[in-house]
């Protein structure tokens, strides 16, 4: 949200996060994000507030964050040389309503081999990480190739977020130039 020159105020909603019935990734975060934005709206009624999840799935099966260094293996084993989706859902609550999209990226992850895999999870960085991978972080080295939205796969996906909030009547280019933050000298003559 910084990069799009957005002060915001993290706060996190307390929903029951677990899957519905034979909700796909997409129906899951498309879901949750919704949520998690009406769940934090109810207290702060003159606010745009900005829900957000991401999800992974492969063969059907929904993968969300490791719960320890075994199903951190059972996860990227599952993936590994393969391709899966990342879903990315944000919603917007504010103004009387809730809208929300929901953002598909495939991604391939390389093959490895279970001391490549247990080498990264030493790192620290699967943890807390939908499919137990941070494409930001070390996690980039694991990745082959991604069709779609990268900031996607990071969590957030900036443009479909920003035409969101235009939505909301607010223009995210004209922050960032109100604020000094674009050049205003690219596109004229000199």
């Amino acid at each position: 949200m910084q990069q799009l020159g957005l002060e915001v105020e993290v706060c996190p909603a307390n929903i029951d996060e677990s899957i519905v019935g034979n909700e796909t990734g997409s129906e899951y975060v498309g879901r949750l994000c919704a949520e998690k934005s009406i769940a934090v709206a109810a207290d702060y009624t003159n606010h745009l507030v900005v829900g957000a999840d991401t999800a992974i799935e492969i063969d059907g099966q929904i993968l969300g964050k490791p719960t320890d260094r075994s199903d951190c293996l059972r996860m990227l084993k599952m993936m590994q040389g393969r391709t899966h989706c990342v879903y990315t859902g944000v919603a917007i609550t504010g103004q009387g309503r809730t809208e929300t999209c929901v953002v598909e990226t495939v991604v391939q992850l390389m093959p490895m081999t279970e001391t490549e895999i247990d080498a990264y999870w030493a790192s620290g960085e699967p943890q807390g990480k939908a499919g137990s991978y941070a494409i930001q972080g070390l996690g980039a080295m694991l990745v082959q190739r991604i069709e779609g939205s990268y900031f996607n796969v990071v969590g957030l996906p900036l443009h479909e977020t920003a035409h969101l909030l235009s939505r909301f009547g607010v223009s995210v280019l004209s922050i960032l130039n109100g604020a000094g933050l674009l050049d205003s000298s690219h596109g004229t003559d000199t």
